[in-house]
């Protein structure tokens, strides 16, 4: 996995500083960070996203898990700058501050765990349907070479249901995202990715991740998740719809990683060519 090289240089510290109010002390790079770097400072996160990111569309993410974190307490909630915005502009790229919180990553592989994913997710679905949608248009991920991932079924299928009813959705929804203390997850992070779609979809996107889908071969954490999360309120979520949308992340998680493939190391290119084997195993 390939983390952004993003420096917090002073002049970052002194203009986060200003607007935000934080300490002056030395930051600390925290783990992770695909696309933006977050450091500790205090009892506070500075993360800096890409220049690529508009401050827009930064808003709305910061925007979506300050509506979340009203209704679901593991939502961790932005820090507004002195100024009201949650976001601000500077060496050329938005840069938000959040509370810092403790944890490590949950186990995905204990039942009890998955239990408890599934049933934040469905309040977390819950606590966004009256959400507000992004008020501008939020940057695609970048695409690599696909033809051999080409499934026009696939996509007239995603079509169908993205014309159904839709709401804000976190994005990526799995462990990497969360925290937690103990056997407890007492912690969910990183709205970089928010997106507007069925819940239905992000449902099978966590199931096949919280349960160990890749890792096993097997789907039967994915089927326990999503009964899990149906008890806890949220829709029940067929095999065929299961399926697709899994395989519908897995494609996209393929074209990114193919725009960058040679700056991969051999554990992540063996990760997906386990996923390009599993994309075309689980069509139906």
């Amino acid at each position: 996995m390939v983390f952004a090289d993003i420096a917090y240089t002073p002049a970052i510290h002194a203009a986060v500083r200003a607007a935000f109010g934080i300490p002056d002390e030395q930051p600390q790079r925290l783990h992770g960070g695909e696309e933006s770097a977050a450091y500790r400072v205090a009892d506070l996160v500075v993360r800096l996203a890409p220049s690529w990111r508009t401050n827009e569309e930064m808003t709305w993410f910061a925007r979506l898990a300050a509506h979340a974190s009203a209704a679901v307490p593991e939502v961790i909630a932005p820090r507004k700058a002195r100024s009201g915005d949650y976001v601000i502009r500077t060496a050329q790229r938005p840069v938000s501050v959040w509370p810092f919180a403790a944890g490590t990553w949950p186990d995905k592989h204990d039942t009890g765990v998955r239990h408890q994913a599934a049933e934040l997710l469905a309040r977390l679905h819950t606590a966004l349907a009256d959400a507000p949608g992004p008020t501008g248009p939020v940057t695609q991920t970048p695409q690599g070479l696909g033809e051999d991932l080409a499934d026009p079924w696939l996509d007239a299928w995603l079509a169908e249901r993205a014309a159904g009813k839709t709401q804000a959705l976190h994005g990526d929804y799995y462990r990497g995202n969360t925290l937690a203390v103990g056997s407890r997850i007492t912690a969910l992070l990183d709205w970089d990715d928010a997106v507007v779609g069925p819940v239905e979809r992000e449902a099978a996107e966590g199931a096949w991740e919280w349960g160990g889908c890749l890792d096993t071969g097997v789907v039967d954490g994915a089927q326990e998740f999503l009964a899990a999360y149906a008890e806890a309120g949220g829709p029940v979520v067929d095999d065929v719809t299961f399926r697709q949308y899994a395989r519908a992340r897995m494609r996209g998680e393929i074209l990114l990683a193919r725009t960058r493939w040679d700056e991969l190391g051999a554990d992540d290119h063996a990760y997906h060519e386990r996923q390009l084997a599993a994309y075309h195993n689980l069509r139906k």
